[in-house]
């Protein structure tokens, strides 16, 4: 951690302007989330998945959170938890605070799992609770997106195989793209790890943990900031592991939210 030391100051002063739409894994990462989800429903779970989705699968519906924000700006800290860089631990009064772009991941999953999870609640209310999961147990698995206090990456301008970037892009979209795998490949690969993956933790420790990885991430960038082959085959085992990770915990929110009554 000493490589940290003087790191985030030097980072505050660079400043890298994106707009809210990229703030996020990227297309193909939500897809594998979700089709690794759909795989490990339960009965009542698929089941229940179907009343909503009429048709549609999670893969399909996995980006309709970052779709919609654009015309509800009161959404957009909804995808993101930022704990600062130097904590431990998650703070709700420090990390999720409200205000007019929303809170913060860990309250927007609780809050739509509440309503998926009522019966009395609308069909609309529960299908846009259902597609809001979907979407946010994915972004609440990419280190970058736990992380405060460096802008979450995009205040780190690295050079990517030849590319002039920044980190967050790299872990966004670039790395799986770099890896030449289409979301169904990927998935594929991914599922066939997923039963030996034990659930465990909570929303909020899912995020705790993300932020680890990102810290970890962060004081293993080289010097220079030019990433290339070695990065790239330390970092894409990373990416697949939250992916993984993600989709069997989605799978066994869902499978608890739509379990029978007892």
């Amino acid at each position: 951690m000493k490589r940290l030391g003087s790191f985030p100051l030097l980072l505050l002063c660079l400043v890298v302007l994106r707009p809210p739409a990229a703030w996020a894994w990227g297309t193909e990462a939500h897809r594998v989330i979700a089709s690794i989800a759909e795989a490990r429903l339960s009965p009542a779970a698929r089941a229940g998945v179907a009343s909503l989705l009429h048709g549609d699968t999670l893969a399909s519906v996995s980006m309709w959170a970052d779709q919609m924000r654009a015309n509800h700006p009161d959404t957009v800290r909804w995808h993101h938890v930022m704990i600062p860089l130097d904590a431990d631990n998650y703070v709700a009064a420090r990390d999720c605070r409200p205000s007019a772009q929303g809170d913060c991941v860990i309250a927007a999953l609780q809050r739509s799992a509440a309503t998926l999870h009522d019966s009395n609640a609308t069909w609309l209310s529960r299908l846009e609770a259902l597609k809001l999961i979907v979407h946010l147990i994915g972004d609440e698995h990419q280190p970058l997106d736990c992380v405060s206090g460096i802008r979450s990456g995009y205040d780190v301008p690295v050079t990517f195989f030849g590319h002039r970037t920044d980190l967050h892009e790299v872990w966004d979209l670039q790395l799986i793209e770099h890896s030449g795998l289409r979301a169904d490949q990927l998935s594929d690969r991914l599922k066939a790890k997923a039963d030996a993956m034990a659930v465990d933790g909570t929303i909020v420790s899912w995020a705790e943990e993300s932020h680890r990885v990102a810290r970890e991430q962060l004081a293993a960038l080289p010097a220079d900031r030019v990433l290339g082959q070695a990065y790239y085959d330390a970092a894409l085992p990373v990416v697949e592991q939250q992916l993984l990770r993600a989709g069997v915990r989605l799978a066994a929110v869902l499978n608890n939210i739509f379990a029978p009554a007892q």
